[in-house]
This record gives structure tokens, C-alpha cells and sequence, in this order.
């Protein structure tokens, strides 16, 4: 319970000024626009998008380095929901009598903190080399033979019995640091969206939010070309490895991005403090401080919420049925968004079988262009156009059903099955193992994946070792030479290690790599059908935003906000990474065999995992869909959508009107409260209820009186509430 002392003048003066304390210079005031915090929170935004994204596009890296599996990172996201389960509710609720500005800050620090404590595990372990520190090491060194030791891999540090696994100690250091991400996301969506729908017009909030939305989309950009430009560079850039980028033991420099994520994050953090706890203009109420504009009487400033009003609040918008079948429809199309966006890199980077730095561009700044042009033109249609609620939430409707079916398409969209050689064994519990009849004296192991290819049959072999190659040649020039394979053709044959090509051998001569090549060209195929499913998705978001704030009362906006994140935190931020974690864990074929463990997926299904990928979302959508209808149904309900005070619309409200202004006279205005008659002092204020004049942004907007309802000598003047 949070308490202040009843405001005076002074006070109420110090809450619409910027600084902090008794620092309020006049030189700051300038800044106290809605259009300076709409553009500053849209670059805490950004970060904090980019935060959350760089960590997927940054995901199979980690898995390869620590040997996480799914169900690991399952285990860190499920931070993001056990955090805002606490937060969300208290937020939402106390969030009147604590200043905003104030709690985004905070929230601010606690996203530092999670990227500082994300980037630990590096400093606690160091690089991961796979291989001997002497980079001089011959080409064949770093292949699995068929003779015993021959390669010199370094036994791994995690089965000599000691101390715990890295992987859980790095799970459990993700976790921690997700806490602090999860708890800050729910903080600055819950302030964040109310302070600037409480500091503008009604009708210039789809403006506001459309120009958030459409900057926020640089987040997951930024996010995932941090990833891409980071994993470029190996994990320690001061060692020169003999690793190709395509190998699939490379890993970059995962951590480099979140210490500069932190460093942008702290430099937002005072700006944002300094800005004053009210940008809206006192409304009338304030003014007299006795009264609000229904004649009701008004709260003092700062005076916190009863204790029974949490739990009124809470059963008065599970009575409102605009807002359930809102907040469900939210809850099942969040799962099916985020999962198929946590997995969407990882899935480019398994099915078109590209490195994880290119799977990154692919999916971020590829995709940039078409979410940019679909936020601004859904945002500006609903600023100019204005259409009902009811066409709104139709809209949405309509542009789900085109995105079933763009996703249903990109279902037959892929490459070609690996055909792994060998019959596959997977305990639970344990990694995988390959039986081949001409390899079973190898002693083969499945902790590095070096595929092999024979394209006369068209198949792959999971290593060297698996082949049955005893013997190997190196040159100075890179190239290498097996001898004594059992298990391919025509011996002995010259590879090239890291080249998909042939090197001074015949047509059919086996090589090193997949046989479908590094790449498969029906990937700019599944990226150009993605970008019209995230243009047709981004024009319905600042539809969507306004619809959430429009359904319940200007009192019950934060809490409806804090009530759908509380939810989301179960029923969201919980199922989609068990869902879709659940869905490449299925697919998998041939899983590391870390210290008797399974630790990385090496190969996958790529037939299964895109049906059931693809499935999934589907499934959720259509779900979804059905209250999507229950919501367009009751959103003619909807009032005062683009206004801040409702037109006199019904026959009897304008008689009514017109036959009090001639009882008054000229001398006084007359207010319809509750379908009465109340006079007031023929006086108007020249503001408006919860917004102040966008000038800059708007380029001059008219003013509206919001007096009550006044009346003035010409009827074409009267404006009824």
C-alpha cells in the first residue's frame, strides 16, 4: 500500500515538471512533451526487443557450446513468465500512486542487469575449444578416424566427475538472468503504454503507438544482426581456430552482444528519469481538487487504490466480455507468435542448412522492410480512416485467416531430407548412437558431427569414423586424403576439409560436408512468403493496441494491462517454449553423446520438424480465430474510440439539450450528466481530458472542450457528454 500526502498546489506543479527532487531547472521543461517520451521509450524498446531476440538468434550456439538441450532453454525462458506472474499484478495495480517515469527507470536497470549476468558464463568458463590450443595442428588432427585416438580431442571437462555440468550451471545462470529481463518487460509494457495513452488525445493515440510499434521493430532487426555480426567472430576473438564458420563445432562470440546491449540500455536510463510524473494537463477535478468532471468526488493525488478495489477491478473486467474473448484470443496468438519467432532462426538454419550467422540476417533484416511498411500503414489507416471498432476487430480477423494460409504454404517449403547412413539408436537418456556393419570395430562416438558424403548413393555418413577411413593425408594447401575407408567406394579418394566440392577425383568421389550442398535455394522462397505473413500480421498491431485500451475505462487500463500480463505468464510465456522446444526435440536423429548424456541435436528430420512446425501455429491460430469472432461481436459495444469526450448521438439527448439552453439562458452552460441536467459557469477550459495538443507531431490539432458538456450561443457549438 502506497501512500502520499494530499497534494497542494506546489506538489501538483512538481509532478508536471521534469528533473528529479527539488532539481527542476526551467531549461528542462522543453522537454515535457508526449512526442520526446513516445520517441525516448521507443529506444528503451528497441533494446529491449533486441535483448529478447539476439538471445534466439544467439540459441543454437549456446547449445552447441554447452551442450543444452531443449528442454534447458525451455527452463531459462520459463523465467520470462514466473517473473511477470508476480510483478504484472502489483504493477497494474499500484502503478496509480507511483510515478511511471520512475518505475521504467528501474526497469531500465534491471535489463542491464540481465544482460551483465547473460554474458557470465563466458568469464566463468572461457572459450570452449573443442580442439588442442596448438592452431598449427594439421588438417587431419581434427577429424574423427577410425583408429583409436587419433584425433586430438580434449576429453570433456563436464564428465570428469567433479563439480557440476556446465550446462547446468549455464541454465541456471540464463534463468537468473531472465528473471530480471521478464520482470522489467512487464514493468515498461504495463507504465509504458499507459503514461503515453494517458498523456495524449484519444484520437492521437493510434499515432503514438504506431510510431512505437514501427520503431520497436528495429528491436528484433537489431537483435538479430548483433547476433550475426557477433557470431562471425570466434567466441574468444583473440584465438585464431582452424575451424570453418559452416563447421558445426564453430562457436562465435555469443556474449559480445549482450555487453553491448547493457552499455545502450544504461545510457537511457537517466533521460527517462527526469521526465515528470504527469504530461497531461490538470483535468478540471484536479483543479478544485472536490470534483471530477461527473460530479463524482475526486481522489486526491497520489492517494493509493483500497485494498478491496484490487479484487472489484479484477471481477469488473472478467464482466466485461469484450475484454475475455480479447484476453484469450491474446493468450493463444501470443504462444503461436513467440514460439514460431524463437525458433524461426534456429528452424532457416536446420531446414535450408545455412550457418547460424546467416540464418540470423535472413530472419532480421531481411524481414525489416515488409513489418515496417505493414506497422506504418495499419497505424496511419487507423489515424486518417477512423473506422468503427467493429470493422477494426474484423480487420484483424480477416488478416489471421491470410495468415493460416500463408502458413499452411510455407509448410511445402524446404529442402531435401538428409539420408543418414547407419541405423540410429537413442536411449533416454543418452546420446545417439550409429551402427554400420563396415564401421563396428571403430568405436565411433557422436560427440562432433563431420559428415561425409557419398554421392553415388546419396548419403551421408556421420564422420569419417563412421565411414570406416583408417588413414589420413594432409597438404600444406589445406586439402586431405583418405585411405582405407570400408565403408565408401574406390579408396583412396582426396577431400578438401570445410568444401562442398570435388579436389582432383572423379565425378562420383566422396567429399566432406551434406550432399545437398551449404545451402538449399527455396530459402529466399520461405523468407519472401514470411515477409507477407509479417506484413499482413504488423498491420493489425496498433488496431489491436487501441482495441485493448478502448474495451475497458480509462481507471481500469493499467490493470487490465497487469491482469493480461499476470495471464501471460501461465498461459503464454510457460507452453510456447515446451511446445515448440518439444517440436525440434521430436525431430531430432542423431543427438550428441555427451558423457553418456544427450547434449546437442546434430541432425534432424527436416520433413517432420516443417510439417509440425508449421502445424502447430496453425493449430493455435485457428483456436484462436473462434474468440477472435466472439471479440468482433461485442466490439460494437465500443465507445468513445477516437474521442475523449462522446457527440450527443441520440434524438432525446439533443432535445433534451436544446430545451435546457432556452430554460438558462446566455449566462450559464448546461452539463448532461447521467441523462440530467446539471448548470454550470458558461465557461470552457481549453483542454482535454487526458491528452495534451500533439503540435509537432500533428502539425497543429484543433481544440475541443471538455468542460462537461458546454453549451454556447449557436447549437452547431454544443458538444453533449
Amino acid at each position: 500500500m502506497c501512500s502520499a500526502r494530499p497534494g497542494d498546489s506546489n506538489d501538483d506543479d512538481a509532478n508536471r515538471m521534469c528533473g528529479v527532487g527539488r532539481f527542476r531547472p526551467r531549461a528542462l521543461q522543453v522537454f515535457a512533451r508526449p512526442q520526446l517520451f513516445t520517441l525516448l521509450y521507443s529506444a528503451v524498446g528497441i533494446l529491449q526487443n533486441a535483448h529478447f531476440y539476439y538471445f534466439f538468434a544467439i540459441m543454437s550456439t549456446l547449445q552447441r557450446r554447452y551442450g543444452l538441450s531443449s528442454w534447458s532453454i525451455t527452463v531459462v525462458l520459463f523465467a520470462d513468465s514466473a517473473s511477470p506472474f508476480f510483478v504484472s499484478f502489483l504493477v497494474g495495480h499500484y502503478s496509480r500512486c507511483v510515478s511511471k517515469p520512475l518505475l521504467i527507470c528501474v526497469a531500465i536497470l534491471a535489463l542491464v542487469v540481465s544482460c551483465g549476468i547473460s554474458a557470465l558464463p563466458f568469464f566463468l568458463y572461457g572459450p570452449g575449444l573443442a580442439l588442442d590450443d596448438d592452431d598449427s595442428a594439421p588438417a587431419q588432427d581434427v577429424l574423427e578416424s577410425c583408429q583409436a585416438n587419433a584425433g586430438r580431442l580434449l576429453p570433456d571437462p563436464g564428465c570428469n566427475g567433479r563439480g557440476l555440468p556446465e550446462s547446468v550451471v549455464v541454465t541456471a545462470v540464463l534463468f537468473a538472468a531472465n528473471c530480471f529481463y521478464g520482470s522489467a518487460y512487464s514493468v515498461l509494457f504495463i507504465a509504458g503504454s499507459t503514461y503515453v495513452d494517458d498523456s495524449v488525445k484519444k484520437k492521437n493515440s493510434p499515432l503514438h503507438f504506431a510510431t512505437f510499434a514501427i520503431l520497436k521493430l528495429a528491436g528484433p532487426t537489431l537483435g538479430y544482426a548483433l547476433g550475426s555480426l557477433c557470431l562471425r567472430y570466434y567466441e574468444d576473438p583473440r584465438l585464431n581456430p582452424v575451424l570453418e564458420r559452416t563447421d558445426p563445432r564453430w562457436v562465435g562470440a555469443w556474449w559480445l552482444g549482450y555487453v553491448v546491449l547493457g552499455a545502450c540500455l544504461a545510457v537511457t536510463a537517466l533521460p527517462i528519469l527526469l521526465f515528470p510524473r504527469y504530461l497531461s494537463p490538470p483535468l478540471p477535478a484536479q483543479r478544485s481538487g472536490t470534483e471530477n468532471a461527473t460530479g463524482v468526488p475526486a481522489k486526491k493525488a497520489g492517494e493509493a487504490p483500497a485494498k478491496s478495489g484490487f479484487w472489484r477491478s479484477v471481477r469488473s473486467l472478467f464482466r466485461n466480455p469484450a475484454y475475455v474473448f480479447r484476453l484469450v484470443y491474446w493468450l493463444l496468438a501470443s504462444n503461436a507468435n513467440l514460439g514460431h519467432a524463437m525458433m524461426s532462426s534456429k528452424y532457416v538454419e536446420v531446414q535450408f542448412r545455412t550457418s547460424a550467422s546467416q540464418a540470423s540476417f535472413l530472419i532480421g533484416p531481411v524481414l525489416m522492410i515488409t513489418n515496417v511498411l505493414g506497422l506504418g500503414m495499419g497505424g496511419l489507416a487507423l489515424h486518417s480512416l477512423r473506422p468503427r471498432p467493429r470493422l477494426v476487430t474484423l480487420y484483424t480477423t480477416l488478416c489471421d485467416v491470410l495468415r493460416l494460409g500463408c502458413l499452411v504454404a510455407c509448410a511445402f517449403i524446404g529442402c531435401e531430407a538428409v539420408r543418414l547412413a547407419g541405423a540410429v539408436t537413442t536411449v533416454a537418456g543418452h546420446g545417439s548412437s550409429i551402427q554400420l556393419p563396415c564401421s563396428d570395430s571403430c568405436n565411433c562416438t557422436t560427440r562432433h558431427f563431420q559428415p561425409v558424403c557419398d554421392p553415388v548413393n546419396r548419403t551421408v555418413f556421420f564422420s569419417p569414423c563412421h565411414a570406416g577411413c583408417t588413414k589420413m593425408f594432409a597438404t600444406d594447401s589445406g586439402e586431405v586424403s583418405f585411405g582405407e575407408c570400408s565403408c565408401l567406394p574406390n579408396p583412396p579418394f582426396q577431400l578438401r576439409q570445410g568444401q562442398q566440392q570435388l579436389v582432383q577425383a572423379g565425378e562420383g568421389a566422396p567429399y566432406l560436408g551434406l550432399c545437398s550442398g551449404d545451402t538449399c535455394s527455396n530459402v529466399l522462397t520461405f523468407i519472401a512468403l514470411s515477409s507477407l505473413v509479417g506484413f499482413i500480421a504488423r498491420t493489425t498491431t496498433v488496431g489491436h493496441t487501441i482495441v485493448g485500451l478502448r474495451c475497458v475505462s480509462r481507471e481500469e487500463k493499467a490493470m487490465a494491462l497487469g491482469v493480461q500480463e499476470g495471464l501471460s505468464s501461465i498461459f503464454t510465456y510457460i507452453p510456447y517454449p515446451i511446445l515448440y522446444g518439444a517440436i525440434f526435440d521430436s525431430a531430432c536423429l542423431v543427438w550428441e553423446d555427451k558423457c553418456g548424456r544427450p547434449g546437442v541435436c546434430w541432425l534432424y528430420d527436416t520433413d517432420r520438424l516443417r510439417y509440425a512446425y508449421h502445424g502447430l501455429s496453425v493449430a493455435i491460430l485457428v483456436v484462436a480465430i473462434l474468440f477472435e469472432v466472439g471479440l468482433v461481436y461485442h466490439s460494437g459495444r465500443m465507445a468513445d474510440f477516437y474521442s475523449d469526450a462522446a457527440a450527443a448521438t441520440t434524438p432525446s439527448q439533443k432535445d433534451k439539450l436544446v430545451a435546457t439552453e432556452a430554460a438558462v439562458g446566455d449566462s450559464e452552460a448546461v452539463c448532461l450528466v447521467d441523462g440530467s441536467a446539471t448548470k454550470r459557469p458558461a465557461r470552457c477550459e481549453e483542454t482535454e481530458e487526458g491528452g495534451q495538443e500533439d503540435d509537432d507531431l500533428l502539425n497543429g490539432e484543433e481544440h475541443h472542450t471538455t468542460c462537461g458538456c458546454c453549451v454556447r450561443d449557436s447549437k452547431e457549438e454544443t458538444s453533449v457528454c
